[in-house]
């Protein structure tokens, strides 16, 4: 399997291949279509802000005993602000 990236427009439901990569194509191509939005303002602040109210919710947390699952806060921040 071979990726192919390009931008292109959608007109009427069909997408355009540029004739350049149509040269190896089959009949049958899988198509992944990534939608681009604008990106969400985020300061550093905002993320530290989360990333501190999701310590105090942990059951393992102390300010004393740093003794928690980093990787697990730092994916619920990844999750709550996407």
């Amino acid at each position: 399997m071979e990726a192919i990236e390009f931008e292109t427009k959608v007109y009427n439901g069909a997408i355009k291949i540029p004739d350049f990569f149509k040269i190896n194509l089959n009949e049958t191509v899988k198509v992944i279509i990534l939608k681009e939005e604008k990106a969400k303002e985020t300061t550093d602040s905002d993320l530290l802000n989360k990333f501190n109210s999701l310590l105090e919710k942990t059951k393992s947390y102390s300010p004393k005993k740093c003794d928690f699952d980093i990787d697990l806060i730092a994916n619920e921040v990844n999750n709550d602000i996407s």
